[in-house]
């Protein structure tokens, strides 16, 4: 009965957990399609988010694809991406699931380089931080950017940085929401991006995170060529030098040696 009643203690505690923090029981999966990835092309990743918890989850949703090296990100089934580097950011304004149940997306990369050792690619699920002013979070304003951005408005690229642009389209968004631009709060700009759903999460909330060892074909690099051509040239430079200065010996040599023949001739004379 002891074992049954702390069993039951721990649903209901992880019931309440996630009826105040949407998604904190979010599972996520990855793994690399079948062909290996070459930097320069689109590599394939399959992503399945599971809903753990005990709640269904309707709303919108973000997923941060980190890269190895810097690249490109895009999403099928409705996901819309952005951001260069090595992190693209995914949105999602719709997303319905109930408990023990998954959805699957995939996720493709153009890496520009292979990046060193055994690189990882890892995804993961971000929720806006209203708890900091949104300039110190640079995750959330990146998901700000991308929304503006996706509205129409011109934030200057999703990047993170709070500058001149992104303010101005903050400043539209909440205009054309009729809101008092200069009496704004934080919680108010979440609702006027349609975001409710994150209002309550705080920035202990667990964030679902996969990560997999991204499979690269080995191919020999033409910086490696260039190189064995840059040393070839040098030894040839080194030899065309050697052979100058010994001509130039041998001519000195034979020019002292007959201007020392001349000096004896002209004694005897």
């Amino acid at each position: 009965h002891v074992v049954r009643r702390e069993k039951t203690h721990k649903l209901k505690q992880r019931n309440k957990l996630n009826t105040r923090v949407p998604g904190t029981a979010f599972i996520v999966s990855k793994k690399q399609g079948k062909d290996k990835c070459r930097p320069g092309s689109k590599c394939r990743f399959d992503v399945e988010i599971t809903n753990g918890g005990f709640h269904s989850y309707s709303g919108p949703m973000f997923i941060v694809e980190q890269m190895p090296a810097s690249g490109t990100v895009s999403a099928d089934g409705g996901w819309q991406c952005a951001g260069n580097g090595s992190e693209g950011l995914c949105f999602n304004e719709q997303v319905d699931l109930q408990p023990g149940r998954s959805l699957k997306m995939t996720l493709n990369t153009v890496l520009k380089g292979s990046g060193r050792g055994n690189p990882q690619n890892c995804v993961s699920i971000p929720w806006p931080n209203h708890d900091r002013p949104l300039g110190e979070d640079r995750l959330t304003v990146k998901m700000v950017q991308l929304i503006t951005q996706l509205r129409g408005y011109k934030p200057g690229g999703v990047d993170g940085a709070m500058g001149a642009r992104t303010s101005s389209a903050i400043a539209a968004l909440l205009k054309d929401a009729g809101m008092n631009i200069n009496q704004v709060t934080d919680e108010e700009l979440f609702k006027a991006l349609g975001w409710e759903k994150f209002i309550n999460v705080g920035p202990d909330m667990e964030r679902a995170k996969a990560c997999t060892e991204v499979q690269m074909v080995v191919t020999r690099q033409p910086v490696k060529r260039e190189r064995r051509a840059s040393k070839r040239r040098r030894t040839e430079q080194r030899s065309d030098g050697n052979r100058t200065l010994k001509a130039f010996a041998i001519g000195a040599g034979i020019y002292l040696l007959n201007n020392k023949k001349k000096k004896k001739n002209d004694n005897h004379h």
